[in-house]
């Protein structure tokens, strides 16, 4: 491929954050219907992209000629892809003009706020985490099991209800809430 420069910043043009412009630099004139294409460098990405990669050959909103080169605009859909974390190593390409560069990726303004961030814990805070919860989940069960068996010491020490002749409950001995006949 030629010598063109390939980097990726803001678009200083746009009304409102989350589009950004590939610039090539050195470049006179894009034919019309040029795509381009982001690939990771990392291996480990490559083989399974992430989740909202932007994938295959991608078509710039628009482009623009600036006294350097062109500008390929591209919107939110590719500034905001989940994958394309600031500093992760790509692969720049637009073939129709022969240029390939390999940068990372920058920060770029967005449009909205992140759907969701990362947590990152380190191993002994995942660890604790985990016993937290697993100590939470035991007491949980226990205070459980402490219920039913109460209940079942209650039951076993408290008469069947008794019922007058219209059917009305009557008290137990223990003073308890009567109970309606249900047969």
């Amino acid at each position: 491929m030629n010598d063109v420069a390939i980097s990726v910043v803001s678009d200083p043009e746009a009304d409102v954050a989350g589009n950004a412009v590939i610039r090539l630099t050195g470049v006179g004139l894009v034919p019309p219907g040029s795509t381009y294409r982001i690939e990771p460098l990392d291996k480990d990405i490559a083989s399974a992209l992430p989740l909202g990669w932007p994938v295959g050959d991608l078509t710039p909103l628009s482009s623009r000629i600036t006294r350097d080169g062109v500008d390929l605009v591209i919107g939110p859909e590719v500034v905001e892809a989940p994958g394309l974390m600031p500093g992760t190593p790509v692969a720049i390409s637009v073939a129709s003009v022969g240029a390939r560069a390999e940068l990372r990726w920058p920060s770029l303004p967005v449009s909205r706020a992140p759907r969701r961030s990362a947590v990152v814990m380190s191993g002994q805070q995942l660890v604790s985490e985990r016993v937290a919860r697993e100590k939470e989940q035991q007491q949980t069960a226990l205070a459980a099991a402490a219920a039913i068996a109460a209940a079942t010491a209650l039951n076993e020490n408290h008469p069947a209800p008794a019922f007058d002749d219209g059917d009305r409950p009557v008290r137990c001995p223990h003073r308890c809430i009567p109970i309606s006949r249900s047969d």
